[in-house]
Formats: structure tokens, sequence, C-alpha cells
């Protein structure tokens, strides 16, 4: 055991179930799960943990939201749709095999920004 709070920590590996996970992780609520588990542990070895600042793990509506926003900067979207939009106007936009893959590529990607939107709300889609 370590003298000093200052002492280098090693890992320990604990295989659960999936529900076990599950029940851990609930229980655990904004702790994570490592923090969680080991302040069990001390406690059951009669060893109070010493207070450590409270990390939030993020909410599954973060990280919903936070795919959104990586596919928003990965993707060319909003400018790719624009310059078909002013292509479409000018009447120039040719259907090339190319052109029609980046325009069904573009639905693709905003139909799964629409759908992860609706999960992160919490609304249900049609």
């Amino acid at each position: 055991m370590p003298r000093n709070s200052h002492s280098k920590t090693r890992p320990v590996s604990v295989r659960l179930t999936e529900q076990e996970r599950a029940l851990l992780e609930r229980v655990a609520a904004k702790q994570s799960l490592s923090s969680f588990m080991r302040q069990c542990a001390l406690m059951q070895a009669g060893q109070a943990p010493k207070p450590r600042k409270e990390q939030q793990r993020p909410t599954e509506q973060k990280v919903q939201l936070a795919q959104i926003l990586a596919l928003l900067g990965a993707s060319d979207i909003f400018r790719s749709m624009s310059t078909f939009a002013k292509l479409s106007e000018q009447g120039a936009l040719p259907l090339s095999e190319e052109t029609e893959s980046q325009i069904q590529q573009a639905c693709s990607n905003i139909k799964q920004i629409k759908t992860l939107l609706m999960r992160a709300l919490r609304v249900k889609e049609d």
C-alpha cells in the first residue's frame, strides 16, 4: 500500500458481465467507474479513501451532441450543399456519378445528424 498520496498508482483489472457493469455504472452515477470501484474496495478494507475532486462523466446526451459536432466538423456538408444549390440555380449542375455520389453522401450525413439530434433531444422519430 502506498505510503503517501504522491506514490505511483498501478492498475488492477476486473472482468464484469455486461449486466454487472451496467449496474455499477448506474450506482456510480456521475463518478467514473474506476473511481467508484476504488472507493468501494478501500471502504470494504476499512480505509476511507482520500477525497478527490469529483469528475463528472459525460451524459449520454452530451456524448451524442459531441458526435453530431464531430460529424459536422469532419464533413463538408454545408459547403457542398451550398455549391449544389448555386449550380442548380444556374442550371449548371452536371449529374455525373461523382456528383450523384456526393449528393447521396450529403443526404446520408444529414440523416445521421438528424437521428443523433433526435436521440439527444429524446424525441421519437416516425
